[in-house]
């Protein structure tokens, strides 16, 4: 998945010291952004996040957008819903994904198109039982979904998803979508696929 990234982003993230008795060092692997199309203003990070010690992802920020944020996505009531989240716990020792469909980082305002390719500085925030904090760089690798740079299959899908939606609704600047009736996002040679809009 996304291997010409993997190697680039299997990172022992940069940390920038604090002292002897720093922060345990959390390490970033698997992390890339998606690529946006023209006009798209938007976008969400992905990585696996792993620490020695009991910490919280606080705070994210990149010169290439206006906003970061943490979100979550997941169902509520029949609808999948995307929220800010403040933080984001690291328990000691487990890797936690930051994965489509589930937590990632959001990427809003951006300034520039992100390019297929492109590399794409992150800057993540963590913070201990302490409150002692420490910043971990990344840099991510831009992959743009074949899907996304085929315009018509685009439009298609988008098209499919809000005219078979039970309801779409916008909440908090967020379009919601409930595809509590079946939608049809398949492939024309019926090979299965998930899509991320």
């Amino acid at each position: 998945m996304h291997s010409r990234h993997l190697a680039a982003s299997a990172v022992l993230a940069a940390v920038l010291a604090w002292t002897p008795s720093a922060l345990a060092q959390v390490t970033v692997a698997d992390a890339w952004v998606r690529g946006t199309v023209t006009g798209q203003k938007a976008t969400g990070a992905f990585m696996q996040l792993k620490s020695p010690a009991d910490v919280a992802l606080v705070a994210a920020s990149s010169p290439v957008a206006k906003i970061v944020e943490i979100h979550e996505m997941k169902m509520e009531g029949g609808m999948m819903k995307m929220n800010a989240v403040d933080r984001l716990a690291l328990p000691a020792g487990k890797a936690v994904d930051l994965k489509p469909g589930g937590y990632h980082v959001m990427l809003m305002d951006l300034v520039k198109p992100l390019k297929d390719g492109d590399t794409v500085p992150l800057q993540l925030t963590f913070e201990d039982k302490a409150g002692k904090k420490q910043t971990v760089e990344v840099q991510l690798g831009a992959d743009l979904p074949k899907i996304w740079a085929d315009r018509n299959r685009l439009i298609q899908i988008i098209v499919n998803l809000v005219s078979n939606a039970h309801k779409y609704t916008q909440e908090g600047g967020h379009i919601i979508v409930s595809a509590e009736k079946s939608t049809n996002l398949w492939d024309p040679g019926g090979a299965r696929e998930v899509v991320h809009i």
